[in-house]
């Protein structure tokens, strides 16, 4: 009966190490690396008042090798947020999505603008640094602009 006992005991210490040493095997191979990851601006945004976000790239390095439209690729997605009963001066997210081609550094100037054929009147600018990764990730370095004075 001891030995049946010892036996028993011995089996499972055996299996709760093995199953013990699987799970950390299982975590290490869940941390993966990120990998082409990119970075998505939102700013609010009024298109039915007229206005709406204009972007514009330009490299950091003076004489750079690449231009930042070799570095990244911009695409952008306005979602007005009106209620069903309000059709009109509603407000929504101009969402962009901007995804790294290169590494390298951008500078990245959003303007809030109302534009007409006449004239061109800017009521924000919003302007980031980003850093295109060697694994194509895209990293914010800094931003500034008038568009965070009032968060």
């Amino acid at each position: 009966m001891n030995k049946k006992i010892i036996l028993f005991v011995t089996l499972i210490i055996t299996i709760c190490l093995f199953t013990t040493s699987c799970k950390k095997e299982d975590k290490k191979d869940e941390v993966k690396e990120l990998k082409n990851v990119p970075k998505e601006i939102d700013l609010k945004a009024n298109q039915s008042s007229g206005y709406t976000w204009t972007y514009e790239l330009s490299s950091i390095e003076e004489n750079a090798e690449l231009k930042p439209e070799d570095i990244v690729e911009v695409s952008d997605k306005y979602i007005e947020k009106c209620p069903e009963e309000k059709q009109t001066d509603c407000p929504g997210i101009d969402t962009f999505t901007i995804k790294g081609l290169k590494p390298g550094q951008v500078k990245i100037e959003f303007k809030y603008q109302f534009i007409t054929k006449k004239k061109t009147k800017t009521a924000k600018t919003a302007i980031y640094i980003l850093e295109v990764d060697d694994k194509l990730n895209v990293l914010e370095k800094s931003h500034e602009g008038n568009y965070f004075e009032e968060e």
